[in-house]
């Protein structure tokens, strides 16, 4: 019988990254000349909204911290970087109990001195 974890069985049990972390985990383990994580990484790069590590360890403390946003909730919204309420609700449906002033507030983190791109 084929077990089939729900959204929230898998999210407790793996880590969740952001592109930026899944390309540097990449750029260690494509020492061997494998093009298939080689293309992952390079994906995964392309795709990042992150400048760099400093500013991403940052981010994700003070939304941790001060917002008590999950793991998830960090890697999706600077995955995608939404620019206004209703997307950030579209992105992270766990956040359509926040109010407009909290969600105004995780966009200023995600954007505030350009740390993220």
């Amino acid at each position: 019988m084929i077990n089939v974890q729900t959204d929230e069985d898998f999210i407790a049990q793996n880590r969740c990254l952001t592109n930026f972390e899944a390309a540097r985990i990449l750029d260690i383990s494509t020492e061997d000349n494998d093009m298939e994580k080689k293309r992952a990484r390079d994906y995964a790069y392309e795709f990042s909204r992150v400048s760099n590590e400093d500013s991403l360890q940052a981010v994700k403390e003070t939304l941790r911290a001060n917002i008590y946003l999950s793991d998830y909730e960090i890697a999706t919204l600077v995955n995608l970087l939404p620019t206004n309420v209703e997307d950030v609700k579209q992105c992270c449906p766990s956040l359509n109990s926040r109010n407009n002033e909290e969600i105004d507030e995780i966009i200023h983190i995600l954007t505030k001195n350009g740390s993220i791109n």
